[in-house]
């Protein structure tokens, strides 16, 4: 029996106008989404996916975008209605209430002054509230301590749930789904993908548009596939095309050409050779709410050690706390004899790259106005860094959306760079970004590390990733250090909860 549809694009040619000019993002897109079917959009990084599902639901506001020509077809029963001919404000209407967008990035949406439950139902009834409510147990999320926190208090994967949930549970008609797993770890990925599919086969079977990177869950999950390059469909089918994207590698601008890091055996522990340490620590956002405890560690120069654990865990709030961003009850933090300019020589690089760079300012401008702030730890110059990321100096007069995912990325990391800080800590710096990018991200981490002798702590879901390029790990788990050592000693372990960490099983209980 064929599916009915629900949206139909036809011929859709659009250019995007900035800076003056207009650059072609879409051309001739073709494409059609049907009740209860996950419909993937995959390709690499910069060929018009986001762009795509932003001009469709109205996100990118009508006078930064030029349609050349086509239709967008929404289909109600028998009839249709080309949601390009409608008043901007009736469009808006009509896909705010039958559309439900969940962006890539939770923490551009989520408002940083309110707590999560307040604005997750702002405006709706008690009914919804019920089934939000329902939606954050099966995703997870502790209600009693997630409903009253603030975004900032979560984790990057407790917010991305968080978004999930209120789109599954306001019911609408049409699901468009921008990396919604990207900062989940594999646990809450299954779980999120079988209520997600529950959610698209029920009664009132909504369809589901999947824009993702992760090519092995849309192949496991997605009914139909089409794939993008440079703003064109080049090609169409069931899942089983997903082999073909082999050949469209992810982010074709050249990287920088890094070899394989060689790991380190071991460091000998002379007591005074540490950059970062902290005893005994422990910390919250609320007092009396621990969410790291008691943690001990020491990075010295040169090493990267890799964090991984499930969403949630405390990995990200460790960094913070490193940083000073969360307060700690307990223990200490200390810095080492090389941190001359103390906490000055500590950056982070956020899962976000927006956060790093101003919207309303090139980034040159961006860049001039961090070494204005910085100029005395300024030893490399822009175009040395700028080359150690795989960039170019005449990129540097662009606005940040301008740049695709992965070289806003890089240029995030670039900043950092520009103080030659000591220790470099990396917050999911690639779960947002396509298979072939994630490792050249961290390659580049790497080899700035290494060429600098910075301290380098990589926080990351990705622990098989993890493995082939740290010193050292260490599994969280529940705001503790559940497991800590050599990679290699990860493989002999026979511990069912770091199979579940690397993918082999999925037995543990939360």
């Amino acid at each position: 029996m064929m599916k009915q549809p629900i949206l139909h694009i036809e011929q859709l040619s659009v250019d995007i106008l900035r800076m003056g000019k207009r650059i072609p993002v879409l051309k001739g897109i073709n494409l059609v989404f049907h009740r209860g079917e996950v419909h993937a959009l995959i390709g690499p990084s910069g060929s018009g996916k986001s762009t795509f599902s932003a001009i469709l639901t109205g996100v990118i506001p009508q006078h930064q975008y030029h349609i050349h020509s086509g239709h967008i077809w929404w289909y109600e029963g028998e009839q249709k209605i080309d949601l390009l001919t409608l008043e901007w404000k009736d469009r808006l209407r009509h896909t705010g209430t039958k559309m439900n967008l969940i962006f890539q990035e939770p923490s551009s949406v989520l408002d940083p002054v309110m707590t999560v439950g307040q604005q997750l139902v702002e405006g709706l009834g008690q009914d919804f509230e019920s089934q939000l409510i329902k939606m954050f147990g099966s995703l997870g999320l502790d209600v009693d301590q997630v409903w009253s926190s603030y975004p900032w208090q979560l984790s990057g994967g407790q917010q991305q749930r968080c978004l999930l949930a209120r789109a599954l549970a306001s019911g609408p008609e049409l699901i468009i789904a921008d990396e919604p797993t990207s900062a989940l770890d594999q646990h809450h990925q299954k779980a999120f993908l079988a209520d997600l599919r529950a959610a698209i086969t029920n009664a009132k079977s909504p369809g589901l548009l999947l824009i993702s990177h992760d090519l092995d869950l849309v192949a496991r999950f997605a009914d139909r596939v089409s794939i993008i390059d440079e703003g064109l469909i080049v090609e169409q089918g069931s899942s089983d095309i997903i082999r073909k994207q082999n050949e469209i590698e992810g982010d074709s601008r050249p990287g920088p050409a890094i070899p394989q890091r060689k790991q380190k055996t071991g460091f000998k522990d002379t007591g005074t050779d540490w950059l970062l340490k902290t005893e005994n620590l422990s910390g919250g956002y609320v007092r009396g709410r621990a969410v790291i405890e008691e943690i001990s560690f020491a990075l010295r120069p040169g090493e990267v050690v890799g964090i991984a654990g499930a969403s949630g865990s405390g990995k990200s709030s460790f960094l913070r706390a490193l940083t000073g961003l969360l307060p700690w009850s307990t223990g200490r933090r200390l810095a080492g004899h090389d941190l001359h300019r103390g906490w000055a020589d500590v950056q982070l690089v956020y899962q976000d790259p927006g956060r790093s760079l101003n919207p309303s300012m090139t980034v040159r401008k961006t860049f001039e106005e961090w070494l204005r702030l910085h100029h005395k730890g300024q030893i490399w110059s822009l175009t040395e860094i700028l080359a150690d990321v795989g960039l170019e100096d005449k990129m540097m007069d662009r606005m940040p959306n301008m740049f695709s995912g992965g070289q806003r990325q890089r240029l995030a990391i670039a900043r950092t760079l520009l103080t030659n800080p000591r220790v470099l800590l990396a917050d999911e710096p690639f779960s947002n970004l396509d298979e072939s990018l994630k490792d050249q991200i961290l390659e580049m981490i790497c080899a700035n590390g290494t060429k600098r002798q910075m301290g380098v702590l990589v926080v990351a879901h990705e622990l098989p990733r993890l493995m082939r390029y740290c010193d050292r790990i260490l599994i969280f788990d529940q705001g503790k250090v559940y497991w800590e050592g050599h990679p290699s000693d990860l493989l002999a372990t026979s511990d069912a909860w770091l199979h579940v960490l690397l993918g082999k099983s999925d037995d543990r209980q939360y």
